[in-house]
């Protein structure tokens, strides 16, 4: 019985207007949808210099990496 009367409580209150918020959503104004490019161009690398970095920073990892490999605790 409770939760009938809960129910039907919120259910009136869900018919009820507000003024305030109807006013908020006249002005809210979406922003348009950034244009899609297509995916082959994200997949494919243009900047051959990143790779390349990105390479050597690796190379260098792995030379610390066996760096701290061979120093004894």
């Amino acid at each position: 019985m409770r939760i009938f009367l809960l129910l039907s409580c919120l259910s009136l209150t869900a018919c009820a207007d507000f003024p305030q918020l109807d006013a908020l959503n006249d002005s809210i104004v979406v922003p348009d949808y950034p244009s899609f490019i297509p995916f082959d161009q994200i997949s494919t690398p243009t900047d051959t210099t990143a790779a390349t970095t990105l390479e050597q920073r690796a190379a260098n990892l792995r030379a610390r990496a066996a760096a701290l490999r061979n120093t004894t605790p």
